[in-house]
């Protein structure tokens, strides 16, 4: 009776084991998957604001060329110079904030999972230990029963 107890305990202990490894094996191919998906979307983004900065260079040499003939006419050297870069930096911003925003994305979802590799691996460190005690106890009982039954035998 008690080793049916025993046996249907660790049985129930160990099927809620492999429920909690499925469900964070699951997370972690989600995570992983959502990972990559985000690091997809980095590389598009930064291809695009490389793609978008070559685009700007190019405009920004033509205007820059249109300028300097205005310029030598109006503007001092010193403000053209202060101006040039003010236009590349507002050309900049917008791009390096979204590729820093999906640089801090990414940092996020690789600490989850870390985290969710690690608790992963103490599940399946303890699963381990509950198998092997689970072994261990049905091998004890079944000793007992074997010497119960030698027992039995010799005194009929």
């Amino acid at each position: 009776m008690k080793f049916t107890d025993d046996y249907e305990t660790l049985k129930q202990i160990h099927e809620d084991y492999k429920h909690q490894y499925e469900r964070l094996r699951q997370e972690n191919d989600e995570t992983n998957n959502k990972y990559l998906q985000i690091a997809a979307e980095k590389k598009e983004v930064e291809n695009h604001f490389d793609s978008t900065i070559r685009n700007f260079k190019i405009a920004i040499e033509q205007k820059q060329k249109e300028l300097e003939d205005v310029q030598a006419k109006i503007i001092p050297t010193l403000d053209h110079d202060m101006m040039r870069i003010k236009i590349i930096n507002e050309l900049e911003l917008p791009h390096r904030q979204a590729l820093d925003a999906k640089n801090a994305e990414i940092d996020k979802l690789q600490d989850q999972i870390y985290e969710l590799k690690r608790q992963n691996d103490m599940l399946s460190t303890k699963l381990e230990a509950v198998r092997y005690e689970a072994e261990k106890d049905i091998k004890d009982l079944k000793e007992r029963h074997k010497v119960t039954n030698i027992i039995e035998c010799q005194l009929k």
